[in-house]
C-alpha cells in the first residue's frame, strides 16, 4: 500500500430522492436506496484496502439502513454516513434550467458541504470520488499505481469530442469525467469554493465546468491528465435510459479505451 492510498478517503455521493426536475435513473427512490446499499456494501466488505469511507446522502433521505451496515463494518472500516438536504439550497426561480446543470450545481454543493460537516475527508490528504450507484472494481489497482503526489488525478476526455463531432454531433466538447477522480482534499475544496462562487445564472455541467477549472489552473497544480488503469464500472448509468455499464456497447468502448491508454496514451477519450 502506497503513500496515497494510506491517505486517501473514499467519497461516494448519493441522492435517494432527487430534487424536483433532475432528470436521474431509475426513479423510484426505495429502487436507488436499494443500489446505494448495494453499492456502500460492496466497498465496506469486498474492497479490504479500502479502509476510510465517506456516504453523503443529499435529499435528507432516513438512512437507517445505511447506520446498520456501517456498524456491521466498523471491525474493517471506519465509515461516516452524512444526511444532508442539498435539494433545498437551488433557488426555486432557478428550477426550470437543464436537468444536468442543476446536477452539476447540486454536486458540487453535495461535496464542499460535505467535506465541511465530514471529519474523516478533514482529516485525508486525498480524497478517492466514485459516484455512489457505481462500483469500481479496480479501485485499489488504480491507487496502488498512483505513486507520485499530485493535486487532481482524473480523466480528461478532449480528443474524443472530435470523432462525436465527425459523427454528427454538433454540441460534443472537450469534458473531465467526474463519475471518478482522486483530488488533494485542499486542492478540491478550493476548487468547488471557485465553481460556487462563479456559477452562472442557469447552472452548469460539472464536467465541463471542472475541465475549465483544472486547466487554468494546469501552471499551479500538478493535474494528472489520465488515469494509470481504464476504470471498470459496475452498475447503470444515472441517464442514456439507464443502461447497464456491463452491456456490449460499453464492454466495446471499454476495451477499446483500455489498448488506447497503453498504445496512445496522449489520446483523453
Amino acid at each position: 500500500m502506497n503513500k496515497i492510498e494510506e491517505n486517501a478517503t473514499l467519497l461516494l455521493t448519493a441522492s435517494i430522492k432527487p430534487a424536483r426536475g433532475l432528470h436521474s435513473l431509475p426513479k423510484d427512490p426505495n429502487e436507488r436506496e436499494d443500489i446505494y446499499l448495494d453499492v456502500l456494501g460492496y466497498y465496506a466488505f469486498k474492497q479490504n484496502r479500502i479502509k476510510h469511507i465517506v456516504f453523503i446522502e443529499s435529499s435528507a433521505a432516513t438512512l437507517n439502513k445505511f447506520y446498520e451496515l456501517a456498524k456491521k463494518a466498523k471491525d474493517n472500516k471506519n465509515i461516516e454516513i452524512i444526511s444532508l438536504d442539498q435539494n433545498s439550497y437551488f433557488p426555486k426561480s432557478q428550477k426550470r434550467i437543464l436537468s444536468t446543470c442543476l446536477k452539476g450545481y447540486l454536486e458540487v454543493m453535495l461535496i464542499k458541504n460535505g467535506i465541511d460537516k465530514s471529519s474523516l475527508l478533514r482529516k485525508s490528504e486525498y480524497i478517492a470520488k466514485v459516484t455512489g450507484r457505481i462500483k469500481l472494481l479496480n479501485l485499489s489497482e488504480i491507487l496502488e499505481c498512483s505513486q507520485e503526489p499530485f493535486d487532481f488525478l482524473c480523466d480528461y476526455k478532449d480528443h474524443g469530442y472530435l470523432i462525436k463531432r465527425l459523427l454528427g454531433n454538433k454540441t460534443a466538447a472537450s469534458y473531465c469525467d467526474s463519475r471518478f477522480f482522486i483530488a488533494k482534499v485542499a486542492s478540491l475544496y478550493e476548487c468547488l469554493n471557485y465553481l460556487c462562487k462563479s456559477c452562472p445564472a442557469d447552472g452548469f455541467v460539472l464536467e465541463k465546468a471542472l475541465y475549465d477549472y483544472l486547466n487554468k489552473r494546469s501552471s499551479s497544480l500538478k493535474i494528472i491528465k489520465r488515469l494509470p488503469l481504464e476504470p471498470i464500472f459496475v452498475g447503470k448509468k444515472g441517464h442514456f435510459k439507464g443502461e447497464d455499464y456491463n452491456s456490449i456497447t460499453t464492454n466495446i468502448a471499454r476495451k477499446a479505451r483500455s489498448i488506447s491508454r497503453i498504445l496512445m496514451p496522449w489520446f483523453h477519450v
